[in-house]
């Protein structure tokens, strides 16, 4: 498995392979899910990735919310690779990474009745918001749930990168 946290030339045909579904889940998912591809190869959002060999098995999109604040717009692992500690392994990245950067919070939402991905996040340091709800479409409602540094356990474990080497999700955009 490689890991690759700052990826700015997305392979745009292996991400919509891997998220397949989200106009399924999400109205106009796909169109959104080019806007944020486009984001990513402008410095606005950042995508992290792991590959086996040359297949995109796990993905998470982070864009910026002012500063030292995240979202967590999309974090998926293939379905096929599911059960295999590659989400821990994408999470833990980028709550390292997260630290690194001074990254204060980061929200994500998730569909309340998928119960195993909200347990996923809460396992990683999530905390629901109270009456905070997300509407996406009719008849689905999303919790929101937020990571913040003063509560996390402890600092990094290790530096992904060191300081500098790539830029901060804070920093504004190479023009």
């Amino acid at each position: 498995m490689n890991l690759f946290l700052d990826v700015r030339r997305p392979d745009r045909d292996a991400v919509s392979r891997l998220l397949v579904d989200l106009d399924a889940k999400y109205p106009n998912g796909l169109d959104w899910l080019q806007r944020r591809l486009d984001d990513i190869e402008a410095g606005r959002a950042r995508l992290c990735q792991l590959m086996n060999g040359a297949e995109l098995v796990a993905l998470g999109i982070q864009t910026p919310k002012g500063p030292h604040r995240l979202k967590l717009s999309t974090f998926m692992v293939a379905a096929s690779s599911r059960r295999a500690g590659l989400g821990r392994t994408l999470i833990e990245a980028m709550r390292r990474q997260w630290l690194s950067d001074e990254i204060e919070q980061v929200t994500v939402t998730v569909d309340e009745l998928d119960r195993n991905t909200v347990r996923f996040f809460q396992r990683h340091g999530f905390v629901r918001v109270p009456r905070a709800r997300a509407r996406y479409a009719a008849g689905r409602a999303d919790l929101v749930l937020c990571w913040r540094a003063e509560h996390d356990a402890g600092p990094p474990r290790d530096r992904v990168a060191p300081l500098g080497a790539i830029p901060r999700l804070t920093d504004p955009p190479d023009r």
